[in-house]
């Protein structure tokens, strides 16, 4: 086995590696990694099914790394349309099963879009999700915390009528207790 370089080594910084990415974009390891952890793999490929392992092992605990922010990169050997065909030909013939999101992973990720400011699209992207699925929580998100498009969804009409009776009965009980109560002062000074 190779000695490892001397300018990687434990509390070291990494090399910032400028590498493009599926789209041909080029990008750097800081710009990945911003002010976040990082997770970085290096692999031979996914024609090596123990690497293949290795990325679906990373895949199904992405959901517990992304809540905190961490990125995970893998570095291969393989150009973007081979690892293409070759999810292709691992993939089951009635085509991809639907994954399911725990709610950790669903309010990370919307964490992400609200407090970063990135496009959902972007988002979507660095997670591997689908952009309408990413969207569909954001926007209930905003409508939970009342940051909708103004316009008041069928149950807050519905509470905001109650409100306004339950106001309206408040004010008029509070009228009687002031009436009741200038009477009764009036009546104990007359006396």
């Amino acid at each position: 086995m190779s000695p490892m370089r001397p300018d990687i080594r434990p509390g070291g910084i990494f090399p910032d590696y400028a590498l493009p990415d599926h789209t041909g974009t080029v990008r750097t390891l800081s710009e990945l990694q911003g002010r976040d952890p990082l997770i970085l793999t290096l692999a031979r490929g996914n024609y090596c099914p123990k690497e293949h392992q290795q990325h679906l092992e990373l895949a199904a605990n992405y959901s517990k790394v992304a809540v905190a922010y961490t990125q995970i990169a893998t570095i291969a050997t393989d150009d973007h349309h081979t690892r293409e065909i070759l999810l292709r030909e691992r993939s089951s013939p009635m085509g991809e099963t639907r994954r399911k999101f725990d709610k950790d992973f669903r309010e990370g990720a919307v964490r992400l879009v609200r407090e970063t400011g990135k496009p959902i699209a972007q988002v979507a992207r660095d997670l591997g999700i689908n952009e309408g699925t990413l969207g569909n929580w954001v926007n209930a998100d905003r409508r939970r915390r009342g940051e909708g498009d103004g316009a008041l969804g069928e149950d807050e009409r519905a509470e905001l009528a109650r409100l306004r009776k339950e106001n309206a009965e408040l004010a008029m009980r509070c009228d009687v207790l002031k009436r009741s109560v200038a009477l009764w002062v009036s009546d104990a000074m007359g006396r």
